[in-house]
């Protein structure tokens, strides 16, 4: 008897250690192996799924190891997953602020313990090793709209003031995504638009994006145009207008435009009978992992560090595509 509940015992000490060691930083790695720490807002679409597995293949290949952790949107997450990599001794850390101004302390201290530090696509305003930068929210919302109004230039040549309605589709999750939002609704100074904005609980979700649109056409039937803050959000616009529940009976004047390049959304660009007529893009996956890749393979050789890359945008259309 006393012999099965020291076993019973034991098993469950071995249970529990191993519960404990799934919340804690892994410390398994190789002492010679370069370690990289990479703190992204969240994988919750396939844009950043995406773009994650090939920075993970990058970095692998150039002969470091590198933990990904998503922080789900939350700052305070991201914080101490910034904080994890300083106490594992991480070679190099690499942040994707959610926020840039929330996580510079944090980024501060792991520079003032000799730590590199990289901001990738969002700013942090404190002096980090090297950014990698594409250009703001705002302005990418901005280009959204610009390629919407050349579209209802040719579209709708003869329209009146306010005779075009636009729906923009944004969301308040992140302050990334409120930038581009707010950049989106700057369709409204076209004279020809009468702009409707609706919110979308979570722009990452295809479900959640989905139901967004649906609600707006209920309220609303006679939309022109979508404009979607994310590829996901497009992509789930594109799926209800194509359905008979949106009730759209001109489908060749009516168009969906979006900010994210996939390789989905260029596809669905390029096919003539499709709904989605443009997106702006930050550059390919490869692009942006090889932008990164430039700053961070110096740092990882000792080697003198790349202060700053911009990126710039591009618009995809049907003509461009």
């Amino acid at each position: 008897m006393k012999k099965q509940l020291f076993s019973l015992l034991l098993i469950a000490a071995v249970l529990a250690a191993a519960v404990i060691s799934c919340g804690r930083p892994r410390n398994d790695r190789k002492t010679d192996t370069p370690f990289v720490g990479f703190t992204l807002p969240s994988i919750g679409n396939d844009f950043m799924l995406a773009l994650s597995e090939q920075i993970r293949a990058s970095v692998e290949e150039a002969g470091a190891q590198i933990q990904m952790d998503a922080a789900d949107g939350d700052v305070t997450t991201q914080i101490e997953q910034i904080e994890n990599y300083i106490t594992m001794g991480a070679d190099l850390i690499v942040v994707f602020p959610i926020s840039g101004e929330a996580v510079a302390n944090a980024c501060r201290q792991a520079m003032e313990q000799g730590i590199p530090v990289v901001a990738f696509a969002v700013e942090v305003p404190c002096e980090v090793t090297s950014t990698v930068v594409n250009i703001n929210d705002r302005e990418m919302g901005r280009a959204c709209a610009d390629m919407v109004n050349a579209w209802l230039e040719k579209t709708f040549p003869e329209a009146e003031d306010g005779e075009v309605h636009v729906l923009v589709l944004g969301s308040s999750m992140t302050p990334q995504i409120v930038e581009r939002t707010e950049g989106m609704k700057t369709i409204a100074e076209n004279p020809k638009v009468t702009m409707k904005y609706f919110e979308t609980e979570n722009q990452d979700s295809v479900d959640a994006c989905r139901k967004s649109v649906e609600n707006a056409f209920m309220e609303y039937p006679g939309y022109d145009v979508v404009m979607c803050v994310t590829g996901t959000s497009a992509i789930a616009a594109e799926a209800f207008v194509s359905s008979q529940q949106s009730g759209i009976l001109n489908p060749e004047r009516f168009g969906i435009f979006s900010i994210d390049e996939t390789e989905e959304i260029t596809r669905k660009i390029e096919d003539l009978d499709c709904t989605l007529r443009g997106t702006i893009s930050m550059g390919s996956i490869e692009d942006s992992a090889k932008e990164l890749m430039q700053v961070i393979a110096p740092i990882l050789k000792g080697e003198e560090p790349v202060k700053r890359i911009d990126g710039t945008v591009t618009p995809i259309t049907e003509e461009t595509s």
